[in-house]
């Protein structure tokens, strides 16, 4: 895995997500610290050389973890997974992965950023949620309608084309709570079922960039099952 010889601020990091909406969040959160780390890439997978890759877990598709390791793999450079989910076990997954390290998004922007600069000076960090008391506050799509982050995640991998038992595969939960978690969503959006629920996330950035997010938008447009009852 790529060392730095010496870490130079402000550290180049590109920030790895799917979501338009969560990668400028994070660019936004990081942009406070202007003196320690400089956003140079937000998307896909940095083109132009970085000196870590913040991996923000948020809606990754499938084995969040293989994902990581293709990543980790892919590049030369240090990863540190950013994600909502505060288990010592999802920790240690990332870090077998092949991740530098694992931040919390309980973490203030000022921690996040610190932990970006020790993984590039080489160390292995682990921040987790009791290690800091204030939150950064990240938006997220679907915040201002008084979605959790937990929600608006299985809405966006609901978006993403995954049926129930692969969105808890995913979120590494149980199929009721995906319910639960489904249930609260429709209630909050006004949604009668899974396709207006898709639709109306659609239109509020949940829509994935490039090619899956005209692909989203044509199985709408073309007819969606209304419901899973997987």
């Amino acid at each position: 895995m790529y060392q730095r010889a010496e870490a130079s601020l402000p550290v180049r990091v590109a920030v790895v997500n799917d979501f338009e909406l969560v990668v400028a969040g994070v660019a936004g959160i990081l942009a406070a610290h202007p003196d320690r780390v400089s956003v140079v890439q937000c998307g896909g997978l940095p083109v132009e050389e970085v000196d870590v890759v913040l991996f923000d877990a948020y809606a990754q598709r499938g084995d969040a973890w293989t994902r990581l390791a293709d990543v980790v793999d892919t590049l030369s450079y240090d990863v540190v997974v950013y994600s909502f989910s505060d288990s010592g076990m999802d920790a240690a997954a990332a870090l077998a992965a092949g991740a530098s390290g694992w931040v919390a998004k309980q973490a203030t922007g000022d921690r996040l950023a610190d932990a970006i600069l020790r993984v590039a000076a080489g160390e292995t960090v682990v921040l987790r949620a009791w290690d800091d008391d204030a939150r950064v506050g990240e938006p997220f799509p679907g915040a201002a309608a008084g979605l959790t982050a937990r929600e608006s995640e299985v809405l966006a991998l609901t978006v993403r084309g995954l049926r129930n038992q692969e969105v808890a595969d995913a979120a590494f939960i149980s199929l009721y709570t995906v319910k639960s978690h489904l249930r609260n969503v429709y209630s909050k959006v006004g949604a009668r079922n899974r396709g207006e629920a898709i639709l109306w996330a659609l239109r509020h950035g949940f829509g994935p960039t490039g090619s899956e997010g005209a692909d989203a938008r044509a199985t709408i447009e073309h007819g969606l099952p209304m419901d899973d009852p997987a």
